[in-house]
């Protein structure tokens, strides 16, 4: 009987050793997973989120330089507006000046070519034309974690413009040509920018790094995926992230809640010419598998441990 006690205690005390370890081993290789690669995967994502924002005003350079060789083409603006891509585009004089509603425009008029992003209202989108409106009308969807809303349709719109003054030969501004692209439902850019920074991967069927450019907290084109695995259009941003963007400017580099999984996010204003902000860009990258090789590291060290107490045992 001593005997078997004996055996029993040396059983016992080797179990708990290995437990010991094990527990030791797997908050060690946690914490290292966390501190280390997730700490060094949100870095990169702070990089990747540059590198967007270099394709977002890549875009704008090139209707800047477009609109160069357009100005003294003499050509009309409707032919124009196909040749640059673009979704709208105008030739206006000095004496309508007062009609225009364009922020950008307007400023043209000053004798400088100007660029940048803007909002379109509801009632300029109409003047636009039907086709124009019905593409940048987005229906705003429940998204777990927004802030709350009243909103239910986005009838505005996000676009790039650019403005051209156009002068006599004594060099007075007899008018301006502009022009622009509209962002809502414009999957073209977000997904040139996915292509750049992350490539197209999936992991369990969700992409691995997605890019939203968001009007206002309301995504208006963007490679997110909701439940049904449709682009999340209408989808909004979490209270936090429209807290520290959009109410207070700031840049937001965390893991954040993006309509249905939780990513290492990083999220920037997008400001129009004065200023102000009216949107944000976003890049982030799937936490999932993170966590997975987390889990996949302490199932491991469980396993081990398993096969080390079923020795012990035998010995």
């Amino acid at each position: 009987m001593k005997g078997r006690g004996l055996k029993t205690q040396i059983f016992l005390s080797f179990v708990a050793v290995i437990i010991f370890l094990v527990l030791c081993i797997a908050v060690f290789r946690s914490y290292v997973i966390r501190t280390e690669i997730v700490a060094r995967a949100q870095r990169q994502v702070k990089n990747d989120l540059k590198a967007a924002r270099s394709i977002y005003s890549g875009e704008l350079e090139r209707i800047e330089k477009m609109f160069g060789l357009a100005s003294a083409s003499g050509q009309a603006p409707g032919a124009l507006k196909k040749m640059m891509g673009l979704d709208y585009m105008y030739r206006v004089s000095a004496g309508d000046a007062g009609s225009v509603k364009s922020d950008i425009a307007r400023k043209a008029f000053d004798g400088n070519a100007i660029g940048g992003t803007r909002i379109i209202g509801a009632d300029e989108l109409k003047e636009m034309g039907e086709d124009i409106r019905r593409k940048a009308e987005i229906d705003v969807v429940f998204t777990e974690k927004a802030r709350p809303s009243d909103v239910k349709v986005l009838r505005s719109a996000m676009a790039m413009e650019y403005a051209v003054p156009l002068f006599d030969t004594a060099g007075a501004v007899t008018g301006l040509m502009f022009g622009g692209r509209i962002l809502n439902r414009d999957f073209s850019l977000v997904d040139d920018m996915r292509d750049m920074v992350f490539e197209n991967r999936l992991y369990g069927g969700k992409p691995v790094g997605t890019v939203t450019i968001f009007q206002d907290d309301i995504r208006i084109a963007t490679n997110v995926l909701d439940k049904k695995g449709e682009r999340a259009i209408g989808t909004r941003v979490s209270d936090t992230v429209y807290d520290t963007v959009l109410n207070r400017g700031l840049p937001w580099r965390d893991r954040a809640f993006v309509v249905t999984d939780w990513y290492l996010t990083a999220y920037e204003p997008i400001r129009d010419i004065n200023g102000d902000v009216i949107g944000m860009l976003y890049v982030g990258t799937l936490e999932r598998p993170f966590k997975d090789l987390e889990r996949a590291s302490i199932f491991g060290v469980a396993a081990i441990a398993g096969l080390a107490a079923l020795l012990a045992a035998a010995l």
